[in-house]
């Protein structure tokens, strides 16, 4: 009697052990199943993201570079207003001090009677 009752116990226990280990198992492979999906999910997303960036690094790289061209023809613009401003405004200055000098020789020399006769 107790050795049947023994092996009944041993036969239950094996029983639960073995219910265990499959709801154990069914669990598992749940968790299995959502892990895949999820890691499918993120996976999907991931590669939008990268995507976005690379397309984003792109942009940045145009925009890096339009104003870099924009930096350089700007610098070349200031260095040639500068070089031609200062060469313009020494002839400016040149050609109005000889149309200067020669409007007053001239006035001087057809106005001399008058200015001798005022200073005498």
């Amino acid at each position: 009697m107790k050795q049947r009752l023994r092996e009944q116990k041993k036969k239950n226990h094996e029983e639960f052990r073995q219910q265990m280990v499959r709801d154990v198992s069914k669990l598992l492979q749940e968790w299995a199943k959502r892990q895949n999906s999820l890691r499918k999910e993120q996976s999907v997303e991931l590669s939008s993201v990268l995507k976005k960036i690379h397309q984003s690094n792109e942009e940045v790289d145009e925009v890096a570079q339009n104003l870099r061209s924009i930096k350089r023809k700007t610098l070349l613009e200031i260095n040639r207003y500068k070089r031609g401003r200062s060469w313009k405004f020494y002839g400016a200055c040149l050609v109005a001090s000889l149309i200067g000098g020669f409007t007053a020789v001239l006035i001087c020399a057809t106005y001399w009677n008058y200015i001798r006769y005022y200073l005498g």
